[in-house]
Parts: C-alpha cells; structure tokens; sequence
C-alpha cells in the first residue's frame, strides 16, 4: 500500500438551522492512499458532497481530525494556504465554475495571479500546455462560457486545477451532467491524467457501477454514516443490504 496521503479521525460535522441540527456525517475514519482513486457512494442526502468538503478542507469538521502527509491540520488561514493549491475540487456543474462576463483565458489566468505562481506570459505558456494535456487548444481562450459545450467546459475546469499541481483532485459528480459519451471521455481523461501527473483521486458519485469501473476502493455512506470501505472488485460479492439496494437501482 502507499504512504497515506490525508487521514480523517473521527470527524464529524453538524449543521444547525432554525433551531434544528442535523448531524451531517457522524465519526468517519478513513485514509486516502497516494496515487490512488478512492470513490465515495451513496444516495442523495448520504453526506457524499459534505465529506468531500472536509477531505478538500472547504469547511472545517465540527469535531475529530484532520491530517495531511502526517502533520494535523489547522484551520487558520496562514497554515492552511499553502496547502489550498495541493487540494482542488471540482464541482458538479462545469458551468457553474465561471462567470458569463469572463472569458476562458482570464478564467485559467485566475490560479497564476492567485497563488503568484509565476509571470503572465510564462502562465500563458503554462495554460496551453495544460489545455493541450485535457485535449483543447489555445482557440477556446478568447471564448466566452456560453460559445463551449459542457464536455468542453469540463475539460477547461480540469485544466485550471491542472495549473496548480495538485496532489488531490476531489471530483464530486463531475460527470453527472453530462450526456453518457462524454462521461465517458472525461472519465478516460481523468485516469490518464492521473497517471501522468502522479494524481490521487476522490471520486464521489450516486452510481455505484461507475465508482467500482473507475476506482482502486470504494467507501460506501448512508445517512452520514460509512457502511464499508473496500477495493471495488469486492463489491460484487457483498451481501450487505444498502449496497445491494445501490446495485438495484442501477439495473
């Protein structure tokens, strides 16, 4: 096995509302290897998107703990900002990343000046290199959102969190919205990209037979709890009853 790249202990996360708590992910332990794809299932309201929040430390748990290559996390912004570039997300809807008024080169131009990674014209370089790696080329940046398709939308996210170099890209139903061709292409793309990039991947999805094609183990939740942690080709012979009920509704 690899060397752990992020560790949860026993986090937790509530949420309160109007008076109301709802306890959105209840004692999770879980490692996450270097180099591998992790996917993360369950239905709606399962706690999928909340833990992959905590694991790209967008929010901070309301107990337990947090580690990343063995050093306990801090949620203070001068400690964690140098880890903000090494941890990316991607969200479901690829349209929703940018602003309609915002052209494509300005929208991949943002992590340069952000992070101060390095001069415009060196960044602009960097950026078709990036482009060239999800399969686009430089004629998109002159580009509005509304003038690509979501394939191409998607693809243009990947290659600003390529921009960064991360050592985690946490996908949180990147392809749901997507037609069933070009889901398959970014998935095809992600795994390459992973290979070439030495990536470690979370791969959150309501879809049980798309986790266990694309990732090395799955976790499976339900009502913020973790029912099983284990490799995707074990799936098949569980007899758990929540994993059976996700295999039914995919037939």
């Amino acid at each position: 096995m690899n060397e752990a790249l992020l560790s949860l202990k026993d986090v937790s996360q509530v949420y309160t509302s109007n008076g109301r708590t709802n306890e959105a992910l209840k004692h999770i332990d879980l490692t996450i290897y270097h180099g591998e794809c992790l996917g993360i299932v369950g239905q709606s309201g399962s706690g999928k998107s909340t833990l992959g929040k905590m694991i790209s430390l967008i929010d901070q748990p309301s107990w337990g703990e947090i580690y990343y290559k063995g050093n306990k996390i801090e949620f203070r912004d001068r400690y964690i900002y140098p880890i903000r570039k090494d941890i990316q997300y991607i969200f479901q809807e690829p349209i929703g990343a940018f602003s309609p008024r915002k052209k494509i080169k300005k929208f991949l131009l943002e992590p340069y000046i952000n992070f101060k990674l390095c001069p415009k014209k060196e960044a602009l370089a960097q950026i078709e290199y990036c482009l060239k790696q999800v399969g686009l080329d430089q004629s998109c940046l002159n580009k509005y959102p509304h003038q690509l398709s979501g394939g191409q939308l998607q693809r243009i996210v990947i290659a600003r969190t390529l921009s960064l170099s991360p050592k985690l890209i946490v996908c949180d139903e990147m392809t749901s919205a997507l037609d069933v061709i070009v889901q398959d292409e970014i998935l095809t793309l992600m795994k390459k990209l992973q290979v070439e990039n030495q990536l470690t991947l979370v791969f959150i999805s309501h879809d049980l037979s798309l986790v266990q094609r694309f990732c090395d183990r799955t976790m499976v939740l339900l009502e913020g709890e973790q029912v099983v942690c284990l490799d995707s080709q074990n799936f098949g012979t569980s007899t758990h009853p929540y994993i059976q009920l996700l295999k039914d509704s995919i037939l």
